[in-house]
């Protein structure tokens, strides 16, 4: 009980006044700024993923429904239109086009979220 050490006062200090301690303290930095800036990121990703993967369920109903609603469309057009053959084409390219356009949207999203999901995510077919 009766050792005392004594610390040396100032050697941090001194050690940011030669090049040297600058640049490891320039590399400590950095570090910490990455490291803070993955942490930030993630987070960020996380609450992202999140908030679209609530949205995906109605927002699959709904796509899904017009996907199916125009794609049937454009059968009834193709068999049972008795118009002019131009509006009749242009009609089938209009419902065609916006029904594989929202089927495309959902898969879209789909890959939008495994993309950003915070955790890998393995498909297993």
């Amino acid at each position: 009980m009766g050792t005392v050490y004594a610390f040396p006062r100032g050697h941090r200090l001194d050690e940011t006044k030669t090049p040297r301690g600058r640049a490891r303290l320039r590399r400590i930095a950095r570090a910490v700024v990455r490291v803070a800036s993955e942490g930030v990121l993630y987070l960020v990703r996380t609450a992202l993923f999140l908030v679209l993967l609530w949205l995906r369920r109605p927002l699959r109903w709904i796509l899904g429904f017009v996907s199916s609603g125009l794609i049937l469309g454009a059968i009834a057009i193709a068999v049972g239109l008795t118009t002019p053959h131009h509006e009749k084409i242009r009609l089938l390219a209009a419902t065609s086009g916006l029904g594989l356009g929202s089927f495309a949207i959902m898969w879209f999203y789909d890959a939008l979220l495994l993309r950003l999901s915070p955790e890998p995510i393995t498909l297993l077919f």
